[in-house]
């Protein structure tokens, strides 16, 4: 319910008063106004889905850290590692004995 009434402060179409009290600012509100309203929180949705999955393989690669941001702000860095992040001084293949899991994801 308090996602709904935020969307609909958002359009303008309530105004929150005090003690949690709305009240509605227009009554001709169309149908469309709502879908695009619906439409828009979904696309919020999604792209804070698409920054926690990000932030999830950021944490979880064992990738150079800078080299991730690097990627992330389209920019380019000079080599592949930086040689100071957690991943550079002590990669994760040599702490848990695996391949070397040093590759560049996409972020």
């Amino acid at each position: 319910m308090r996602v709904i009434l935020s969307l609909l402060k958002e359009g303008k179409l309530v105004k929150e008063l005090r003690g949690s009290r709305f009240r509605l600012m227009r009554s001709d509100v169309r149908q469309e106004e709502l879908a695009g309203l619906a439409q828009l929180s979904e696309d919020k949705a999604q792209k804070d889905r698409e920054k926690l999955e990000r932030m999830m393989q950021y944490g979880q690669s064992a990738a150079c850290r800078w080299q991730i941001l690097h990627d992330y702000f389209g920019e380019q860095m000079e080599g592949s590692h930086c040689g100071v992040c957690d991943n550079c001084v002590s990669p994760p293949a040599q702490q848990f004995g695996g391949p070397d899991a040093r590759q560049s994801i996409s972020v």
